[in-house]
């Protein structure tokens, strides 16, 4: 569990909570919830691809199976935690921030973006994770 993200997310609503009317209180909300989720996906990419480069390499030197058989693997097992992840912190930023003024379909919206932008940090990470031969 990402338990440092929702902690955060329930300060953050505590800061902001007083007066959120203003524009620009609204674009520091945007710019936390993206930056959180662009940080978190590289982070949490790079903490797990770097435990699990060496079993990778070891596993594809051996002809056990594909560079692509496992990034397939890897994606689906963590896809559905990816997914649940943002949305989690996002529903607890977006109705207490004044965010959840809009309809119920602006909200899925921005669900699908900040999953967009988390899939392609967690994308940047495994590329990191992969260039860099000891983090």
């Amino acid at each position: 569990l990402d338990i440092k993200k929702y902690f955060f997310s329930w300060i953050f609503n505590l800061i902001i909570l007083d007066d959120n009317s203003d524009s620009q209180n609204l674009r520091g909300v945007l710019f936390f919830i993206a930056s959180s989720n662009v940080f978190g996906g590289i982070q949490s990419t790079l903490a797990t691809f770097a435990g699990e480069k060496n079993v990778f390499l070891r596993e594809r030197f051996s002809k056990s199976y594909s560079t692509f058989t496992y990034f397939i693997a890897r994606t689906l097992c963590i896809f559905p935690f990816d997914l649940m992840y943002p949305a989690i912190g996002l529903a607890i930023i977006y109705w207490t921030t004044g965010l959840g003024h809009e309809t119920f379909d602006e909200f899925w919206k921005l669900i699908v973006s900040v999953n967009t932008m988390y899939f392609l940090s967690a994308s940047y990470g495994l590329f990191y994770a992969a260039l860099i031969p000891k983090l």
